[in-house]
């Protein structure tokens, strides 16, 4: 649903600001339903100075810990393995999602796409991040993830060779 009014937001929610610019002006960019609670829309933004987009408010460490727990939450199901009929589903469902996020994300960036840099916070195992570098050819160097479960991280660093560092505290003083 794109910019419709949020229904649910969690109560723990924080506000920050851009972690590239600092600034706290953002214009509302989409809204996404929650898998695993329906009822609940997450708000992606984006930061006025630096274009970055982000989830805003974002959850705090005590409100996205049982996401990471959820028996839904399989960032490292992949195709290699032999699985049933619904995790193929599954994983079908999950690569048109993101192709298309990977769509959303590079219409809204300036050309050449081999110049622009890409910041995820929350990266879960890199998917993303691979398929903006494989398919729409933005070189690694200007790929960073922030990803908190370090089983994650690590997979996207092993898989993919991908930067990513295990909390937006740990971000390089100057990005790309």
């Amino acid at each position: 649903v794109l910019f419709s009014p949020i229904l649910l937001v969690a109560s723990f929610m924080e506000s920050t600001s851009c972690p590239i610019c600092n600034t706290n002006s953002f214009t509302p960019w989409l809204h996404v339903v929650d898998r695993f609670e329906p009822s609940t829309l997450w708000n992606i933004v984006q930061a006025v100075d630096s274009g970055l987009l982000m989830l805003h408010p974002r959850p705090t460490e005590t409100e996205i810990a049982p996401y990471y727990a959820h028996a839904g939450y399989e960032p490292f199901l992949n195709s290699n393995k032999k699985s049933s009929l619904a995790e193929r589903a599954l994983l079908f469902a999950r690569s048109l999602l993101l192709h298309y996020r990977a769509m959303l994300i590079t219409q809204a960036r300036e050309r050449p796409l081999c110049k622009a840099h890409i910041l995820e916070v929350g990266c879960s195992n890199g998917e993303l991040l691979h398929c903006l570098q494989q398919k729409h050819h933005i070189p690694m160097a200007q790929l960073l993830g922030v990803e908190p479960d370090a089983a994650s991280a690590k997979y996207a660093r092993k898989r993919f060779g991908l930067q990513v560092v295990d909390g937006v505290e740990k971000l390089p003083t100057t990005l790309f």
